[in-house]
């Protein structure tokens, strides 16, 4: 069983990469895109980790 700081930490996460693929969806530029592209990755990488 998980404890509570990492439940934490995955709920957290999952919120970081909804909100990052909505960021993606409606950025104004491909500079801003490919930023939340590389911290949805990295969002994506520490959730592989935890779960």
């Amino acid at each position: 069983m998980r404890n509570m700081s990492t439940s934490k930490l995955l709920d957290s996460l999952r919120l970081q990469k909804k909100a990052l693929e909505q960021l993606i969806e409606y950025a104004e530029t491909e500079e801003d895109k490919g930023a939340y592209m590389l911290a949805l990755k990295r969002t994506e990488i520490a959730l592989e980790q935890y779960e």
